[in-house]
């Protein structure tokens, strides 16, 4: 399978982008519809967006974010945390956003599963950078970083701030090889959404204790603690973050449960979309291993700003 980003046209309109794949497989291009590849290259991308201008702006599974201007991609990526992010199995640097405002002020934000070496090691004698520590237990995070203006084409490193998950305690917990990160997207009223998986295992009812995870080593390092040790369950658990759509609010910087979000059986986080509501919120919800997924769309209202349904032993 070829590792490159093609972008697909109708018309006038960019409305998605994929793996290519070949051609005996590929799905035919409908009457009226015209397939072109506008820019390829990337490694392993994830998504793109754009600014207010109609810059692009492409993340890859790595953790380096990279700007097409007038359909060139320029040299330097915008960032690069290859170095910080766990990319491996689905894991990654799966969100990305640009603040509403980035054309003023320059913020960009993105959630990825941290390589344990780093999250481990980092800023200690011996840490080695080019190191990399795979299946096994880690957390997932969201920073952000300021881009310096007035081209925004590069970030002060020195503007890092971790909204969520700076130590190991207080991440969203990883024990396994998927089921972590999700979508990061702002809420029309200016707060910051995203979804999370329930870091365990996709094998069977993962319940906690499943010699295939990585559980004792997460209890070992307190990533997780022993109330947490219950698997997909932690999804039901509203001390927990796993199974959840998050709102962070930015004024200041802190976490809310928005959503108890669970599927049976345990699953990856959904993505989701937002309506021009407040709080209405368009989720593709799997409902069950080598099924089919649903969109939802759940309007939640203010102020209260929570809802649940579903669970690994129930279907919505």
């Amino acid at each position: 399978m070829c590792r490159s980003l093609l972008f697909r046209v109708v018309g006038a309109t960019w409305i998605s982008f994929f793996f290519s794949v070949p051609a005996s497989v590929a799905q035919t291009v409908l009457s009226g519809f015209n397939d072109a590849v506008v820019i390829s290259g990337f490694n392993a991308p994830v998504g793109f967006t754009f600014d207010a201008n109609g810059r692009m702006y492409v993340w890859e599974k790595s953790g380096t974010v990279w700007i097409v201007d007038n359909g060139t991609r320029l040299p330097v990526p915008l960032i690069d945390l290859s170095e910080e992010v766990g990319n491996w199995r689905d894991h990654g640097c799966l969100g990305f956003t640009l603040d509403p405002a980035f054309l003023s002020n320059g913020r960009i934000y993105l959630f990825y599963t941290v390589d344990r070496n780093y999250l481990m090691n980092y800023g200690q004698p011996g840490y080695d950078p080019d190191a990399d520590q795979y299946l096994s237990a880690t957390i997932m995070r969201v920073t952000r970083y300021t881009a310096i203006g007035p081209a925004f084409t590069s970030v002060d490193l020195n503007s890092r701030t971790v909204l969520l998950g700076e130590t190991k305690k207080t991440g969203i917990p990883l024990l396994y090889e998927s089921h972590s990160t999700g979508a990061l997207v702002f809420a029309s009223d200016g707060t910051l959404m995203l979804t999370a998986g329930d870091g365990a295992s996709y094998n069977a009812a993962d319940v906690g204790g499943d010699p295939q995870t990585y559980f004792a080593q997460a209890l070992a390092d307190s990533i997780i603690t022993p109330a947490e040790n219950v698997g997909a369950m932690r999804s039901q658990l509203l001390s927990s973050m796993n199974g959840k759509m998050l709102r962070i609010d930015r004024r200041p910087a802190t976490v809310c449960r928005v959503i108890r979000f669970m599927t049976r059986p345990p699953r990856g986080p959904p993505k989701a979309g937002f309506g021009p509501w407040v709080c209405a919120t368009h989720i593709g919800s799997p409902i069950g291993r080598a099924r089919a997924a649903r969109i939802r769309q759940l309007a939640i209202p203010a102020p209260s700003i929570s809802a649940m349904w579903g669970g690994p032993t129930m279907r919505s």
